[in-house]
């Protein structure tokens, strides 16, 4: 196994950004702009002699510039590595068709899908607030057009370069009651203390939040968007608007006075989410028949798969394995 001999080893060395998937193929996971950040390093200990499969999520929307230049960086590094397979894993169809028309190895198969769904739950109860709001303050977030709900819940922190842009929020929406940091394993909990959820911004990535409302059982008011969040988004229980105050407000009462079913929310969530899935666990298997592995990957997918499949997230210890990082890493150190 990749060699880590202790918690502090582990904090000690960078991880590179990378999961792996399989060691046999060597199939690696991670974040675009991880890997770029991290390209000379894994060109370094990744072996040459082998073939190597590597998937990208993208995070942000890319636009067709955005994905022009991924196309060139891309040929740089095909150039370098020649055994490296670059696949990208799109969030929307529109991305996915844009990569593939620019040639690139494209999947649409959505983020979101691999949040751990027995993370999230419906939890039964008196509701304080008329929507929650959980983002952090950055001007994409547009938290302003919350501004006419009148039990608002905002949970979310600032980075210093965003103190201007979160202090002119927090007096638009002095009347809401504000949370800075809540741990991971108690979203549900805060977001069961609301009606509905809001998704305000207009470009950025799938918003994993968004898919933790629906997951935790509630229905979702989003503004018009780019970046994916919203193929979730197939029921009554969700409702696309214009970045207007006022029709934003009217909606989540709308909802609240309609009460979609929390359970149905969560199912219908889940049902696309595991579609994406299967999608993943086909694309790993055809993988591994290429290259004449007789294993099924879809058995082995409760081993692999984790909580945003280790990406950006904390992990379990029992997982670090599947973390590349150590420069001491081999190929022969993999069990």
């Amino acid at each position: 196994m990749i060699p880590i001999n202790s918690f502090r080893d582990y904090v000690k060395n960078r991880h590179y950004g990378c999961y792996i998937i399989s060691r046999r193929p060597l199939i690696l996971t991670s974040y675009w702009h991880d890997f770029r950040l991290n390209y000379e390093k894994l060109g370094e200990i990744l072996p040459a002699d082998i073939s190597v499969w590597m998937i990208f999520q993208i995070g942000y929307y890319k636009s067709e510039e955005a994905a022009r230049e991924i196309r060139n960086e891309i040929s740089e590094y095909q150039a370098q590595h020649p055994n490296f397979h670059f696949w990208f894993q799109n969030n929307s169809l529109e991305e996915d068709k844009r990569f593939k028309a620019l040639g690139l190895n494209s999947l649409f198969i959505n983020q979101n899908a691999f949040l751990d769904e027995k993370r999230y739950r419906i939890i039964p109860g008196k509701k304080r607030y008329d929507a929650i709001y959980l983002a952090r303050f950055t001007p994409v977030k547009r938290h302003f057009l919350a501004k006419n709900i009148k039990k608002l819940l905002l949970i979310g922190s600032y980075k210093p370069s965003e103190s201007d842009y979160y202090q002119e929020s927090r007096t638009i929406l002095a009347h809401a009651d504000y949370k800075e940091k809540i741990w991971g394993k108690e979203v549900s909990r805060y977001m069961n203390k609301a009606h509905v959820g809001l998704c305000l911004s207009d470009l950025e990535g799938a918003m994993f939040v968004s898919t933790e409302y629906l997951l935790s059982g509630l229905p979702v008011v989003s503004t018009e968007s780019l970046g994916g969040r919203d193929i979730y988004y197939q029921g009554e229980y969700a409702r696309i608007v214009a970045a207007d105050p006022e029709v934003i407000a009217n909606e989540v009462y709308k909802l609240i006075e309609s009460s979609p079913e929390a359970q149905d929310i969560r199912n219908e969530t889940l049902r696309i989410m595991l579609a994406h899935r299967r999608k993943f666990i086909e694309f790993i298997q055809g993988i591994y028949e290429q290259q004449k592995v007789t294993r099924d990957f879809s058995k082995e997918w409760d081993t692999v798969f984790i909580h945003k499949m280790g990406l950006r997230a904390r992990v379990p210890y029992s997982v670090y394995k599947r973390k590349i990082v150590s420069s001491h890493f081999t190929y022969t150190n993999i069990e």
